[in-house]
């Protein structure tokens, strides 16, 4: 590998991990050539498949490990999610993980396809895993969370319980 050289498109929010895995790969001999898009150029070109390597995150509205790796990598969808990987072998796997009712089965299903994508094809190579903080009042109840999303069709503040100043 040492000598390759590769592009790697990025928006402004992800060029400092660009800029460290460049660092990274420059210790083994490989070039990343790191570009800062215009966030619509980055979106198109990524769509279009003419990003060598990109950095992006994805946060689901709600925990499927099934759907994300539907959307992102199932040969009826990838093309339009800039993958364009197409294995039918993942494909039933995925498809077999979206439809078992065991959960403990369905997570086994997910952790084999995720090492297929990430360790044997190499379709992705996650680079971390962002924590997310979120703060709480105990006066405040009813509040939910669904992947990063707020709910507040249920939320309550008894400003009667509220500390006074």
């Amino acid at each position: 590998m040492s000598g390759l050289t590769l592009g790697c498109g990025v928006r402004a929010s992800e060029e400092a991990v660009a800029v460290a895995v460049q660092d990274y790969l420059k210790a083994v001999g490989i070039t990343l050539e790191v570009d800062k898009l215009d966030p619509g150029i980055w979106s198109d070109s990524w769509r279009q498949g003419e990003l060598d390597t990109t950095i992006f995150s994805w946060n689901l509205m709600f925990p499927d490990t099934g759907l994300a790796m539907y959307t992102l990598w199932h040969s009826s969808a990838s093309s339009t999610k800039g993958s364009f990987y197409n294995d039918p072998d993942f494909d039933a796997m995925i498809e077999e993980g979206r439809t078992e009712s065991d959960t403990e089965k369905a997570a086994q299903i997910f952790k084999e396809a995720d090492y297929k994508i990430s360790r044997e094809d190499w379709v992705c190579a996650p680079l971390y895993y962002p924590k997310r903080y979120f703060a709480e009042k105990p006066y405040v109840t009813g509040m939910r969370i669904g992947g990063l999303i707020y709910h507040f069709r249920e939320v309550d503040i008894d400003m009667s319980q509220k500390p006074s100043a």
